[in-house]
């Protein structure tokens, strides 16, 4: 395996601080993070205002990897629940979101509202019981307003959410 890659369990994020936990404990200002490659992780029961599971700072030019990842019971009280990453690029694989509740994108809030073309690939994950409060988005919200996003979405189940794909 690739030394750089360790599993984390993330809780408790506060105040736009991720603290992680894994082998060797530490934290880090979730702002400076210009690429994110998380695998064989848990991301459960957190708050924020946005991004309550990971939130990929839409400042900067950032992107996201996921692979064999569960976000559950995260909440977010903007955009987000289990993830939220507007205006950059991500790759999932083999993830589950499950129970995360945001105002739109319960699971994931995504895309570009700009004229920025961003890459969104969702492969072999499962989107359940999660719900978005202000819309019918409670699986994936994917904002294209002008953009050219196109999301590829394969090999997915989208079932008992508070609407599945919003785009």
């Amino acid at each position: 395996g690739d030394d750089n890659i360790v599993p984390l369990i993330i809780t408790k994020v506060k105040n736009d601080v991720m603290y992680i936990s894994s082998e060797q404990e530490f934290e880090t200002n979730a702002k400076s993070v210009l690429s994110i490659n998380v695998q064989n992780s848990i991301i459960t029961h957190n708050t924020a205002y946005r991004g309550a599971g990971i939130s990929i700072n839409e400042n900067y030019e950032c992107s996201g990897v996921f692979n064999n990842t569960i976000f559950s019971n995260n909440i977010s009280s903007n955009v987000g629940g289990g993830l939220d990453a507007f205006h950059q690029d991500i790759d999932l694989e083999s993830c589950i979101f499950d129970s995360n509740t945001a105002g739109y994108g319960g699971g994931i809030f995504c895309g570009d509202n700009g004229s920025n073309e961003k890459e969104i690939i969702i492969r072999s994950s499962l989107f359940i019981n999660n719900q978005g409060t202000n819309d019918y988005s409670g699986g994936i919200y994917i904002s294209s307003d002008g953009s050219e996003t196109r999301p590829t979405i394969i090999n997915c189940t989208i079932t008992n959410n508070d609407g599945g794909l919003y785009t």
